[in-house]
């Protein structure tokens, strides 16, 4: 027993100390609240969240596809946490924290338990813990499915390690239960079974290179057949939430050259941000709403991703961590490259959460070997310890950003060009300040930036009618109902600001357009003389 535990104590101790610097780093996110993007639809707003853990509400979680989504242990995290600790967003802030340390510790333990390295091991983890691109997955309460699934993506592959040497039933139900727990926390983990072939190549070395055949890879994919299943089930699902919901509608019908290229530049610009996190924003705008990208970006890029993917498939014989790693990288940002666009973002720093994973390791076990090389050691330690200073130090900084809705979209909007949803989400924040000027401002910018927003003209024409510029509001109506000409609201709303503005001419279009859309709407808008425009929808 005490050999076992002289043996274990190190690994033991390792990964207890990532977990508790992972803490360390993301204690002040407790001070932080709640913010409007996407945190009301997932939590604040949403009455099954607010029921708490009840067995209807848990029914709602697997038949529900809220949120064009379907992930419903990600549901019930957020239930318990209400349970719990009602709308106090500190607790909830700092249950994200734990998944995360526990997500980092079992990667450690994957990577120990797989390689039998214990520092390069713990490398990794330490980073992966510690980049600020992750702060996103970690600071946002509504990105808890992000932190569950790699909780679980990373206890699939101990699971998977512990089968993969000693075959038996038990442990194979263990590797389907914690894969279907990652697959019921977030849909991403759909590349999960194809990932554990790849770490049959490195580091299970379960099959050769220079011994592949169908004979030996038959049985390595037949054992997968029932965890690619469940991967198939949950992208039906997940499409026909998406679809259902017109998520995948984004920036009208982008053209596949479009998503090519834009997927192209953002493999890159991943890989640009795990080396020089900086800057960091909740939102980037897609290119395709600034006319596309440059030619030459798309270029270089393609050749940057076509060279790496040909140095790494050359090296799957002396470095099969090059290959295994690249791939893992490629496969696993797949499903939200943007080749099936939902929503309007070019690229998220949520996205790099387990993809990043794979550069990190290929990079650690390319590490030249120091053990016997003294100074190599200590110059690799420093070097090494130094980054991961920096990083824990970029990463507090970047906690900070998350402290309310003003603090993050201001944050955006100054660090990005042409944000429309920064913009507009600030000018909100502006507008229940008090202060309509910087409001109005605020969505100018955004619907100069994305003129195809009707929200955006809507914000825009409640700023400039608060300030007395009823002419300038109905011009902002105008372009709104351009965009939704059936929208009964904003044809009221029209008429009256037309009204306000002297401008009868506006009040007769008005009026008549709603006679056609909705009779007492346009009876409504007969009586109304004084009435005032609502605040901004969101």
């Amino acid at each position: 027993m005490s050999q076992r535990w002289t043996r274990s104590a190190p690994a033991l101790l390792v990964g207890l100390g990532l977990a508790a610097a992972v803490v360390a780093v993301y204690w002040p996110v407790g001070g932080n609240g709640f913010v409007v993007y996407d945190d009301g639809e997932y939590v604040t707003q949403n009455p099954w969240v607010l029921g708490g853990l009840t067995l209807r509400g848990i029914a709602w979680t697997f038949t529900s596809f809220h949120s064009s989504n379907w992930h419903p242990l990600a549901w019930l995290s957020h239930m318990a946490d209400v349970e719990l600790f009602a709308l106090d967003p500190g607790p909830h802030h700092w249950v994200s924290v734990g998944w995360h340390a526990a997500a980092t510790a079992a990667l450690f333990a994957w990577l120990r338990a797989a390689t039998g390295s214990l520092w390069r091991s713990a490398a990794v983890a330490a980073v992966f813990g510690l980049h600020p691109l992750h702060v996103e997955s970690v600071a946002w309460i509504a990105e808890r499915k992000d932190v569950l699934s790699g909780f679980f993506w990373m206890l699939t592959l101990v699971a998977y390690t512990s089968y993969a040497r000693r075959p038996g039933p038990w442990r194979y139900l263990a590797v389907t239960v914690a894969l279907a727990a990652g697959l019921l926390s977030k849909p991403m983990v759909v590349s999960l079974p194809v990932v554990l072939m790849l770490v049959d190549l490195w580091p299970l070395r379960r099959m050769e290179v220079d011994h592949l055949s169908w004979a030996s890879v038959r049985p390595l994919l037949a054992e997968k057949l029932p965890w690619l299943a469940m991967s198939a089930a949950v992208c039906l699902l997940t499409l026909l939430a998406q679809v259902g919901a017109g998520a995948t509608r984004a920036l009208e019908a982008l053209p596949w050259s479009a998503r090519l290229a834009n997927a192209s530049v953002s493999y890159v610009g991943y890989l640009g941000k795990a080396l020089w996190p900086w800057p960091l924003a909740v939102f980037y705008p897609h290119p395709a709403a600034a006319g596309g990208l440059a030619g030459w970006k798309v270029a270089a890029s393609s050749a940057a991703l076509a060279a790496l993917t040909y140095g790494a498939i050359t090296q799957a014989r002396r470095r099969p961590f090059l290959t295994v790693g690249w791939s893992w990288f490629l496969v696993t940002l797949i499903p939200v490259i943007g080749l099936v666009q939902v929503g309007s973002q070019a690229m998220a720093d949520r996205y790099t959460y387990v993809p990043l994973v794979g550069v990190l390791f290929a990079a650690a076990w390319s590490l030249p070997d120091a053990s016997r090389r003294p100074v190599l050691r200590v110059g690799i330690a420093a070097v090494g310890a130094a980054a991961l200073i920096a990083m824990a130090g970029a990463a507090r900084a970047q906690v900070a950003v998350w402290k309310d809705t003003f603090t993050l979209f201001r944050h955006a909007a100054d660090v990005t060009q042409g944000n429309w949803i920064a913009l507009k989400n600030l000018g909100v924040e502006y507008f229940r300040r008090g202060d309509l000027a910087s409001a109005a401002r605020s969505f100018e910018a955004s619907v100069e930036a994305w003129p195809r927003d009707p929200a955006a003209w809507m914000n825009l024409a409640a700023a400039r009618s608060a300030l007395g510029d009823h002419a300038g509001a109905a011009e902002a109506i105008r372009s709104a109902v351009r965009l939704r000409p059936g929208d009964v609201e904003a044809w009221y709303l029209l008429g009256l600001e037309g009204h306000l503005a002297g401008r009868p001419e506006i009040l007769a279009e008005a009026l008549e357009r709603l006679t056609a859309l909705r009779p007492e709407a346009a009876q409504d808008l007969i009586r109304a003389t004084g009435a005032s425009v609502e605040g901004p929808a969101r």
